[in-house]
């Protein structure tokens, strides 16, 4: 775990969520385009101190608070306001999306319409328009010989239909299968029928993430219209009779309105049947600005770091209750940790 300096400055990083790199640091690593999560659209870098990790987008041309300084010839520093804030910082290669991970999104293309998602607003790359489901595997399997691939992971907008998606990962699944037969594979749909789970897992995926997003029904309802909270439940309950515990998690979105009580709430709820939340602070853009305060009534604001804490903390409490561990995930975002404050991990 981090010190306590240390995770109170990753929370503010994660608020901030951006920083500047001078136009004299030449970059060790191409930045990655993110398509999905919470860097979606955006030019980004992973950072790693300390033992943990973050993801933060970069602009060159304007300022900001947080700027990145060369230190030697193997690591940066982080400045805030010009003045010494993060020490020993290093640059980390993605693999595709996340270090050690093949992570791919089959598709920007969606039937629904979360607030908060930007994905389906992302007209500026076509590729995911025109990548084939094969195509992604042959692209996952050309980095079977990387020597930072450690898992893959397969998430997607809904084009068609939620079992449709689900098929076209099974497609993937089984292409990887052919040369990686030993790989953790982990995949983030949206279903709500039992007999999908059953499909991806006999396919071969290892981990299963199936985000619940809000903590509560009526929440959910506002932001996620035309899906179905309940189902999503009942295959999270359902999901780990066949993964196993430590095995399926669920994202819980951060700064839509709800209190603590609800957020923790769930939280328990969930780890009571053997899954572990991810809880994730709400970033807010100029595309999901506007479909937020349709949804919600009124304008979200970042999350402020010391609610993050607090909540992780007590997260953390509630994961040792119920003998569940962040620590056992080998793919995903408790794998990745780079967009979360990860209990038994950063604190």
């Amino acid at each position: 775990m981090l010190p306590e300096e240390i995770v109170t400055k990753k929370a503010e990083l994660i608020n901030y969520g951006m920083i500047r790199i001078p136009p004299e640091i030449t970059l060790p690593y191409y930045p990655s385009r993110s398509s999905a999560g919470p860097g979606a659209g955006s030019r980004a870098m992973v950072f790693s101190f300390s033992g943990t990790r973050i993801k933060l987008g970069i602009v060159r041309d304007k300022p900001a608070i947080y700027t990145l300084a060369l230190k030697d010839n193997r690591y940066y520093n982080i400045l805030k306001h010009g003045e010494p804030y993060l020490d020993n910082v290093t640059i980390e290669p993605t693999v595709m999306h996340a270090p050690g991970q093949a992570f791919i999104n089959i598709t920007n293309e969606c039937i629904y319409n979360c607030s908060f998602c930007v994905t389906p607003n992302l007209d500026r790359d076509d590729r995911h328009k025109k990548c084939t489901v094969e195509r992604w595997g042959e692209l996952i399997l050309a980095q079977a010989n990387n020597r930072n691939l450690e898992c893959v992971a397969i998430t997607s907008g809904v084009k068609v239909s939620p079992h449709k998606t689900v098929l076209d990962m099974v497609n993937i699944i089984k292409t990887v299968r052919t040369q990686l037969p030993e790989i953790p594979i982990g995949v983030e749909p949206y279903l709500t029928a039992q007999e999908d789970i059953d499909i991806l897992f006999e396919a071969g995926a290892t981990e299963i993430k199936l985000n619940l997003e809000t903590p509560t029904r009526e929440l959910f309802s506002k932001v996620c219209q035309g899906m179905d909270y309940d189902g999503i439940k009942h295959a999270l309950k359902y999901a780990v009779a066949h993964f196993g515990p430590n095995r399926v998690c669920s994202n819980i979105i951060i700064g839509l309105g709800e209190t603590d009580e609800e957020v923790l709430t769930a939280v328990e709820d969930l780890a009571k049947d053997g899954v572990v939340a991810t809880l994730r602070a709400l970033r807010i853009n100029e595309i999901n600005m506007p479909k937020l305060k349709d949804a919600l009534g009124f304008e979200p604001g970042p999350v402020e770091p010391e609610r993050l804490l607090n909540l992780a903390r007590k997260h953390k409490e509630i994961l040792d209750k119920y003998d569940l561990s962040t620590l056992e995930f080998q793919t995903m975002c408790h794998k990745c940790k780079s967009c979360d404050i990860v209990p038994q991990q950063d604190l």
